[in-house]
């Protein structure tokens, strides 16, 4: 049965107890001031920040548009399909050059559409998760990850099988500003910075509550930026 302990005083009766072998016994975990400083399991909480980066990432209902730092190309990330995602680059000319569009039927099943200038294909995927706690509230500064192995069907290539990963850590809370190209100037208070590592390479990028990405620095220094947010959620 749990136990906690709600108290930031707890007093020992001399008369019961010698000094010099107090033991406390508490079976669950201990809490000073509503907040778990031992677990269940006897261990030692630790008392930096704790954070969710869940609402970080949420960017469900929206359709946003970055620019590259270098050159006049641009991109389009749209959310407002339910089960659906399209990642699509334009060049300065807003000729496409690539459109991925994602449709989930399940949280570890999804049909990928690649579009490009000269060819079409469609992929027909599974992940079998081994790892993934990104959901999991933790310090800041502590790692969130999910690792799987992606097994898909593909129109052109046959059947692949990829073993793939995604790491954040969150390091710092900051406000982000940005230059809406129709609003002007915007400030988004609550915000955070991370390091990303995945498969495809790790970049830094500044991640906002109920916005999702904002600002991406890769490992080569290009840098996309954000530069419009179109909200289309039923608020």
């Amino acid at each position: 049965m749990k136990k906690t302990i709600l108290a930031t005083l707890l007093t020992l009766s001399s008369t019961a107890f010698s000094a010099d072998h107090a033991i406390l016994n508490v079976e669950g975990e201990i809490q000073i001031n509503g907040k778990t400083v031992i677990d269940e399991n006897g261990q030692l909480i630790s008392t930096a920040d704790t954070i969710d980066i869940t609402p970080y990432r949420n960017d469900q209902g929206l359709k946003k548009t970055y620019h590259y730092a270098s050159g006049d190309a641009y991109s389009v990330w749209d959310f407002t399909t339910p089960n659906v995602e399209r990642y699509t680059d334009y060049d300065e000319f807003n000729n496409l050059l690539w459109q991925s569009k994602l449709t989930y039927h399940s949280s570890t099943q999804f049909t990928e559409e690649m579009t490009s200038q000269y060819s079409t294909s469609t992929s027909d995927c599974q992940m079998d998760l081994y790892n993934d706690d990104m959901d999991v509230p933790k310090p800041m500064g502590n790692t969130f990850s999910k690792s799987y192995i992606q097994r898909c069907e593909h129109s052109e290539k046959g059947n692949l099988v990829e073993t793939k990963y995604d790491v954040r850590t969150p390091l710092t809370k900051l406000s982000f500003v940005y230059k809406d190209s129709s609003a002007g100037e915007v400030i988004l208070d609550d915000c955070i910075l991370t390091k990303r590592e995945r498969t495809s390479g790790s970049h830094q990028e500044v991640l906002c509550r109920d916005v999702g990405m904002v600002y991406r620095k890769y490992s080569n220094g290009n840098e996309l930026n954000i530069v419009g947010i179109e909200n289309k959620r039923n608020n």
